[in-house]
């Protein structure tokens, strides 16, 4: 018949969305975005995964995908919806299912996108604590700090120092940090 693979799973998609069977429909919808993602038709392949999402949400590899692709691809936009909101979405769903594996990445990626988002900061704190993660924290903790000077709140900068110091005793750079800001 001269069908390509991913039509031939988009075909399956709209026969198993017609018989219910939303599971099977998301599933060859997200197999024809793939398809799709490869061949470089970025956008064609988010529009599938966004029908895959909208008939059957709880599909949440699904939509961790499309809001991956819709990160990596500026081409990709997409009429009502919002990457960015998504992922947090995504982060809340992930964390009631104490996957911090993917709630960790998905933070991490909407961060490189939005690297200013304290509320995304605070999250990714959270899960890195709960990972033992000290080193990220830390980090974290610093850029935290770096935003509130840059916003002119150096007294709210100096709290997430003393935090870092609370953590690590032995750094005397932030101790000073510190003692500059309550100069400032």
């Amino acid at each position: 018949l001269e069908v390509g693979v991913p039509d031939v799973h988009s075909l399956a998609a709209a026969a198993y969305k017609q018989t219910g069977q939303f599971e099977r429909a998301s599933y060859h919808l997200s197999c024809d975005a793939e398809f799709r993602i490869a061949s470089g038709d970025a956008r064609g392949g988010a529009l599938r995964l966004r029908a895959a999402t909208l008939m059957l949400p709880t599909d949440l590899a699904a939509r961790e995908r499309l809001v991956e692709v819709a990160l990596s691809h500026a081409e990709v936009r997409l009429p009502d919806f919002d990457a960015v909101a998504e992922g947090k979405e995504l982060v809340d769903l992930w964390l009631a299912a104490n996957d911090l594996r993917r709630v960790r990445g998905l933070l991490e990626r909407l961060l490189t996108v939005h690297p200013e988002d304290i509320e995304l900061k605070h999250q990714l704190i959270n899960v890195h604590t709960k990972a033992g993660d000290q080193q990220r924290v830390v980090q974290l903790y610093e850029s935290i700090a770096e935003d509130l000077v840059r916003d002119g709140k150096p007294i709210d900068a100096v709290s997430y120092l003393q935090k870092i110091l609370h953590l690590d005793r032995s750094r005397s750079d932030v101790s000073e940090r510190v003692r500059r800001l309550y100069e400032f």
